[in-house]
């Protein structure tokens, strides 16, 4: 899968293959254990991308956004024996699952093709 471009909307169609290619991601069973362990994130982070393109902003990444977590959310540790409190390697399925689920977020993500942590 190539990068959404900046000038280009993601069609539904193409929203739909990445949330496809996220569950077909070896992490992905971790990041819903983790979003289960973790509930009020997925709220936290569309509140994120809500602030930024309210203020105007075309792009988040996906590290911006764990990052955010780690400093200013309140997170309990990684259930799947992780010492951090998020681990980096989840970013990319975590926004696609957003983008699946909020498609009006979805074009201020760049997706690339996820590749296993494995």
């Amino acid at each position: 899968m190539t990068a959404a471009s900046a000038y280009t909307r993601l069609t539904p169609d193409e929203i739909e293959a990445l949330a496809i290619e996220a569950t077909k991601h070896p992490l992905v069973d971790e990041v819903c254990e983790y979003m289960e362990v973790n509930p009020e994130l997925e709220a936290w982070m569309i509140t994120q991308c809500e602030r930024v393109l309210g203020k105007g902003g075309k792009r988040i990444s996906a590290q911006w956004l764990i990052e955010r977590a780690r400093a200013e959310a309140h997170l309990d540790i990684d259930p799947n024996g992780s010492p951090f409190r998020i681990n980096n390697s989840y970013g990319g399925v975590i926004t696609r699952i957003l983008a699946y689920e909020n498609p009006d977020l979805a074009d201020l993500f760049e997706f690339r093709r996820l590749v296993s942590a494995a």
